[in-house]
């Protein structure tokens, strides 16, 4: 199918582009049609057109019965314990089960060996969430229950451990702690603190280290205990900014959350303004990939457009996408100036934009010939060159790089980055093409394995899923959220294995290992069903432990995780998420992820969506 181009999309297109014609895709679900507006994927059968799919890790869950707010509203209400007595770091943790402080709950769990500590190290306070979705967790020491009171299942200062966790516990769908868990929460983190202080002269001098990914222990407690950071990955990649770790922390909190709502306000909150009108053929995915990024760039920053943010060797970030020189220029490079003319007689950029960028464009042509950053525009020689004594102005910025061409450059770098990657892979999530852009380089298999850039992926993931939320829920009703993690990391990394060895002869050297691999994937997301072989043995446990059976298609409306029954023409099952199919295949002997409408099962079958937590 040929797309006519818009105006908008010549603007972005190098008039040398390949003379095939370049496509775009509809959405980042996988189904072909417009993809990025403006800058397209290659069709021609010797190039693999890139499906930006979800990739199973984005979901937009349908209202569930529970209710819950990203601002955790529905909890504040809760009644603070009334006998829990203070916490008096002065006297030990059995001192405050004995006052009525803790409650001692060590004789109702089995016990667990833990890690030591090293002769002379003190340990690392740990506080987190509880995971509701997970089907097997080792036990915190201490519990902050949703009343506020604590509950001890180690005494750490018997075992001498190299760390101490905090779990709070949260319902379905909680993003934050009611202020009755909050004010215990900093309470006991105090109490601990200075435990570790008074037995460890050196953590009393330089601090004790915490490990608090979703920022759940209240700023103010952790500066007046000096707490050091802990050596996990905290920093988001490559000097993004202070903005990018900070959305990126806001969206730890999904993980382990299941599902919920929140409303439209609370969802907006997570992203910057935009004030400028979409561009023609920028669908709902388009524009909230965009406004992943700005998630990560400029929240917060009270004139989005105008921000800028210092990006060490790369220069200066500027706009609501932190875009840097090396963006700026390849979109410069590859700028159609007859198409931006056109969009200027529109009235969809300001007066001279054109000639200023025409000009703009020619200076990128002339450094890159001569070597000589001299050779740029000022406004790019100064973008460029990131002097943190020369910084760049809102009006260094309104004049040559306005709220309207950022918007511009913006769709053609995430069209860019997702034509490059899809030559790779046939799937790009949200989350890798978030890391590209803000990187300005894709990001390969060892960059995609480093733990930083494998939080901000997840993190952008969430993000993006949010950001779309806002944009498919109609009119002001609530936006749907849910945990984009843990199954969908268990489909992402099934893809290419063979998850039947064990049972190679059952499965005929997997050609019938679908069943089990299902199984599989069903059992490292957190929901325990054995090793099913037969499909007629997957959809029992399936009814058993009470999972929704639905259509297909409405399966795949829904937004969330779902087993595929296909019981006409062949017995086959996969797992899915909106259109995205895991599932064995026969031919390869392996996992293969796939678009519904290249599977066998997007026809002759039914669905189970996947309950939040393991009820088997």
């Amino acid at each position: 199918m040929v797309h006519h181009s818009s105006p908008e999309a010549g603007a972005l297109r190098n008039a040398s582009a390949p003379s095939h014609q370049i496509e775009a895709t509809a959405n980042l679900q996988s189904h072909a049609s417009e993809l990025m507006s403006a800058r397209t994927l290659y069709t021609h059968s010797s190039t693999p057109r890139a499906e930006v799919v979800s990739g199973g890790t984005l979901t937009v869950p349908p209202l569930g019965d529970t209710a819950s707010t990203t601002r955790g509203d529905v909890y504040k209400d809760a009644a603070v314990t009334p006998t829990r007595a203070p916490l008096d770091a002065t006297k030990t943790v059995a001192d405050m089960t004995k006052a009525g402080a803790i409650k001692d709950n060590t004789a109702n769990v089995d016990p667990v060996e833990r890690p030591k500590a090293s002769d002379g190290t003190a340990p690392t306070i740990k506080v987190q969430f509880s995971d509701i979705t997970a089907a097997n967790k080792t036990q915190p020491d201490f519990v902050v229950k949703q009343d506020g009171s604590i509950q001890m299942n180690n005494n750490p200062e018997k075992s001498g451990q190299r760390d101490i966790v905090i779990e709070v516990e949260r319902q379905n769908g909680q993003l934050m702690p009611s202020e009755t868990q909050q004010k215990a929460i900093d309470d006991l983190y105090k109490f601990l603190d200075a435990r570790v202080k008074a037995d460890n002269p050196e953590a009393a001098k330089a601090g004790v280290k915490i490990d608090d990914p979703q920022d759940l222990v209240s700023k103010e407690t952790e500066q007046a205990a000096k707490a050091q950071s802990s050596d996990s990955p905290r920093q988001s990649p490559a000097d993004l900014g202070p903005a990018a770790e900070e959305q990126t922390q806001r969206m730890n909190r999904f993980r382990g959350s299941g599902n919920g709502q929140m409303s439209r306000q609370e969802a907006n909150d997570y992203f910057p303004e935009r004030t400028v009108p979409r561009q023609k053929n920028e669908n709902d995915n388009i524009a909230a990939m965009k406004d992943t990024v700005a998630g990560f760039t400029s929240k917060g920053a009270e004139r989005p457009y105008e921000h800028v943010v210092h990006r060490g060797e790369r220069g200066w970030g500027v706009g609501r996408y932190g875009m840097t020189y090396d963006n700026f220029a390849n979109w410069l490079s590859n700028l159609d100036i007859d198409g931006l003319e056109e969009l200027e007689r529109q009235g969809k950029v300001p007066k001279g934009t054109a000639a200023k960028m025409k000009a703009m464009k020619a200076s990128v042509a002339k450094a890159k010939e001569s070597g000589k950053d001299s050779d740029l525009d000022p406004f790019l020689q100064k973008m460029k060159a990131g002097d943190p004594n020369n910084p760049l102005t809102a009006k260094d910025i309104n004049d040559n790089f306005g709220k309207e061409v950022q918007e511009l450059a913006a769709t053609h770098q995430i069209g860019r980055f997702t034509e490059e990657m899809g030559r790779e892979k046939q799937s790009v999530s949200p989350g890798e093409l978030a890391l590209a852009f803000m990187t300005g380089k894709a990001p390969t298999a060892e960059d995609l394995a480093k733990p930083e850039n494998k939080r901000f992926v997840e993190a952008a993931n969430q993000s993006y899923q949010i950001a779309l939320g806002r944009y498919e829920t109609p009119g002001d009703g609530p936006v749907k959220f849910a945990d984009a993690s843990n199954m969908s990391q268990a489909m992402q990394n099934a893809v290419g294995k063979q998850l039947w060895r064990g049972y190679d002869g059952a499965t005929e050297q997997g050609n019938l290992g679908c069943a089990i691999t299902v199984s599989r994937i069903l059992r490292a997301g957190g929901i325990e069903v054995g090793d099913q072989l037969s499909v007629n043995g997957l959809a029992a446990k399936m009814r058993e432990m009470g999972a929704q059976k639905v259509s297909l298609e409405e399966a795949m409306r829904s937004g969330e995780h779902y087993v595929i029954i296909k019981k006409q023409g062949g017995s086959h099952t996969g797992i899915g998420l909106g259109r995205t199919v895991v599932e064995n295949s026969s031919g390869q002997r392996r996992t293969v992820e796939r678009d519904i409408s290249q599977s066998s099962l997007r026809s002759g079958s039914y669905a189970f969506i996947l309950p939040t937590k393991n009820n088997g």
